[in-house]
């Protein structure tokens, strides 16, 4: 009876404890829009279904994309032999794309074009189109290495002539060596996640399970983008041939997101090859949303008193201007040069790069939302890297 008696209490401490911090709205954390004179698009990279090694279907996941409010969707299906992948399609305003995650060597690549995905027909002839596609650079495609710093993928040696960039944040890879990290704070977060995912993520999350490092190791060869992998398969496996489909698909695509920059709105023509090309040239950031919406972040530059907006290459020392969203808490706005912090700002809007190399912009905040840990700067948005020649 009494053991009854303490188990209840706990449960409705428990349950109150749920309702409270279920109400917590992290989203809400944006008091002011920003104007601006770029069209800002989001959407997620690095998507399984259940035809590569996730746990929903398609269109389970389309409709997941749409609830998140994504743009576009890209799915890459893992080192598929005689399978032709669907061509890419709009669904409403969501612009998806089926693309490929293959291997090559001992590591991992996304392969992302608007033009349709190759059939192969065997392993080799895999690892053949990936040599070739790694030293041959093509207009219509994007290459970008998969979780840069999981064990047993790291890439080794030259940085391909042809990679796009590289995986800065991959969700997967955050929940897996958050658990190596501390199995005590993963756990005792776990208890948030029935009544607040978004609240259990932001908790676990921390800068060191980012690989920022590793894309400043390869911008000191070339210039290499930056990008966030959802690697989402929502799939928990309980036993070798039994799983539940955990954390679903809507979740993982609210939690952070790609976006990219347009000067001009898109309109339903050429959508995909409009992003595509956006995402080679590094007019494009991502953002961990559960923070707050991050649309009107821009970097650009003035040109004949109109905005431009800053490219991977650039030939001229030219004054950079940061705009930022709004956010009721504390921010920063940090610029990196060649790897290491070279400035912050305070008020400024701008800087004005004194140096030749190569530069990439973070904003953190500092959130005071009940349940964590005040003192704890967490990055916001990431801009891609762009080199001064």
């Amino acid at each position: 009876m009494k053991t009854g008696v303490i188990f209840f209490c706990l449960s409705l401490i428990y349950l109150g404890f749920g309702v409270f911090s279920s109400n917590i709205n992290y989203e809400e954390s944006i008091k002011e829009s920003v104007d601006s004179d770029f069209y800002d698009y989001s959407g997620v990279l690095n998507v399984h279904s259940n035809r590569s090694s996730g746990s929903g279907s398609v269109q389970e996941i389309i409709t997941a994309a749409n609830n998140a409010e994504l743009d576009f969707i890209v799915f890459n299906n893992e080192n598929p032999i005689n399978e032709k992948q669907p061509s890419p399609i709009t669904f409403g305003n969501l612009n998806v794309f089926y693309s490929l995650e293959l291997s090559y060597k001992n590591s991992r690549f996304l392969k992302i074009s608007h033009l349709d995905a190759e059939v192969f027909e065997s392993k080799s002839s895999i690892e053949i189109s990936m040599s070739n596609a790694l030293n041959s650079l093509s207009s219509d495609e994007l290459i970008i290495l998969a979780h840069p710093d999981k064990p047993g993928s790291k890439w080794e040696g030259k940085i391909p002539s042809a990679l796009s960039g590289s995986e800065v944040i991959n969700l997967r890879e955050v929940w897996n060596q958050s658990w190596l990290k501390s199995k005590f704070i993963f756990l005792s977060s776990l208890i948030f996640y029935p009544f607040n995912p978004k609240l259990f993520f932001l908790k676990i999350f921390s800068s060191d399970l980012t690989s920022e490092k590793t894309l400043d190791r390869f911008n000191k060869e070339q210039i290499s983008l930056g990008f966030l992998g959802s690697d989402a398969t929502s799939k928990l496996r309980i036993l070798s041939k039994t799983f539940i489909q955990f954390p679903g698909y809507k979740t993982l695509f609210s939690l952070a997101k790609n976006h990219v920059l347009l000067e001009e709105e898109m309109t339903g023509r050429k959508n995909h090859q409009k992003i595509i090309n956006a995402l080679k040239r590094g007019q494009n950031y991502f953002s961990l949303d559960v923070l707050g919406n991050p649309s009107g972040f821009a970097l650009y530059t003035m040109d004949s008193k109109r905005k431009k907006l800053v490219e991977k290459e650039m030939t001229e020392l030219k004054k950079i201007y940061i705009q930022n969203p709004k956010h009721k808490d504390q921010m920063r706005t940090l610029i990196f040069f060649n790897g290491e912090k070279y400035l912050e700002l305070d008020q400024n809007n701008f800087f004005f790069p004194k140096e030749k190399g190569t530069y990439r912009v973070r904003v953190d905040v500092k959130p005071t939302y009940p349940l964590l840990r005040n003192s704890k700067w967490i990055p916001w948005i990431y801009s891609s890297p762009f080199k001064i020649n």
